[in-house]
C-alpha cells in the first residue's frame, strides 16, 4: 500500500541508500508535478468522464434502474469514488494503493447484491475508456496502468447464482 519510494526508503531502514534506490527516490520526485497535474486534470474532468460511463452503462443495463430507486445515483457516487481511488494510486505511483483501500472491499458489495463480472468489466471499461477520451494524452499514460488494474480486480468473482443484471 506504500508507494515506490516509500518501499524503498523502508527497505533501507539503518543504512544509506544505494545508488539505484537513490535513482528511484529522484524518479519518483521528479515525476510528481506531473502526476498531480495528471490527477488535477482528472478531478476536473471527473463528471464528463462519469457521465460518459453512466450514459453507455443505461444503454447496455436497462434494468439497472429497476434494482433501487435511487440507482444510477448510487452508480454516479461509486463511479465517482473509484475514479478518485485511481487517482490517488497515481499520485502515489502505487498501483495496488485502490485495490487495498477500496477496490476488494467493494467488489464483495456488488457481488454481493448479485451484479455479475461482466457488469463491473463493462463499466470500469467504460471508465477507460471514458479517460482516454477526456483527458490529455499524458494524463490517461499515468492513469491507465490504475484504470486496468481496477478493470481486472472489480471484475475477479464468480457468477452470480441469480444475477440482478
Amino acid at each position: 500500500m506504500y508507494s515506490k519510494m516509500m518501499k524503498t526508503l523502508n527497505n533501507s531502514d539503518s543504512r544509506y541508500l544505494t545508488r539505484e534506490e537513490q535513482e528511484e527516490v529522484l524518479a519518483y520526485t521528479t515525476s510528481v508535478p506531473k502526476r498531480l497535474q495528471a490527477a488535477s486534470q482528472v478531478e476536473q474532468k471527473e463528471m464528463e468522464i462519469v457521465q460518459a460511463v453512466v450514459e453507455q452503462m443505461k444503454r447496455r443495463y436497462t434494468n439497472f434502474q429497476n434494482l433501487h430507486d435511487r440507482a444510477w445515483d448510487k452508480a454516479i457516487r461509486d463511479i465517482q469514488l473509484v475514479l478518485r481511488y485511481n487517482a490517488q494510486g497515481m499520485v502515489m505511483d502505487d498501483l495496488d494503493m485502490a485495490a487495498d483501500k477500496l477496490l476488494f472491499w467493494f467488489r464483495t458489495i456488488i457481488a454481493s447484491v448479485g451484479m455479475t463480472p461482466q457488469f463491473a468489466r463493462d463499466t470500469y471499461t467504460f471508465m477507460h475508456d471514458a479517460c482516454k477520451q477526456k483527458l490529455p494524452a499524458d494524463a490517461f499514460a499515468l492513469l491507465q496502468p490504475h484504470l486496468k488494474k481496477t478493470i481486472e480486480v472489480m471484475s475477479d468473482f464468480p457468477e452470480p447464482y441469480k444475477p440482478a443484471v
